[in-house]
C-alpha cells in the first residue's frame, strides 16, 4: 500500500467543482478536465500480460477509460489517442480530457477544471 503525499491530496478528483456541459446533438452532460494519467495506466500491449483473468480486465479498462477521455476531448483517431495517454504519462504532464456525466469514471490526479 503506497502512501498518500501533498500532491495526492491537492490533485484528487473534486465532484462540486466540475463544469457540466452538454453535447450539442444529443444534449449529453459532460465536464473536462486536465489531469496526470497514472504510471499505471497502461495498454494491452504495454501489460505484458496473457489477456485473460479479472487483474487484466481491470487494467485494461482503466486504461480504455483515460485513452476514450483523451478520445472525446480533442476529437482524436484512436492511435493518435493511446500515443497521446503514453506520451503525457511518460512525460508526466496533465493532458485534457472529456468525461460524460453518466460514466462511472473520474480521473485521480485533476489539476484544472475546465
Amino acid at each position: 500500500m503506497s502512501q498518500l503525499t501533498l500532491e495526492d491530496l491537492i490533485y484528487q478528483f473534486d465532484e462540486s467543482k466540475i463544469n457540466v456541459k452538454q453535447s450539442y446533438l444529443d444534449r449529453m452532460e459532460y465536464f473536462e478536465v486536465k489531469a496526470y494519467i497514472p504510471e499505471n495506466v497502461k495498454g494491452p500491449l504495454e501489460l505484458g500480460m496473457r489477456p485473460e483473468g479479472e487483474e487484466f480486465q481491470r487494467k485494461l479498462d482503466l486504461w480504455c477509460k483515460y485513452a476514450v477521455a483523451i478520445w472525446d476531448f480533442d476529437d482524436l483517431t484512436w492511435q493518435q489517442a493511446t500515443q497521446q495517454l503514453r506520451n503525457f504519462r511518460d512525460a508526466d504532464q496533465p493532458v485534457g480530457m472529456k468525461i460524460w456525466l453518466h460514466s462511472d469514471f473520474r480521473p485521480e490526479s485533476v489539476t484544472e477544471y475546465l
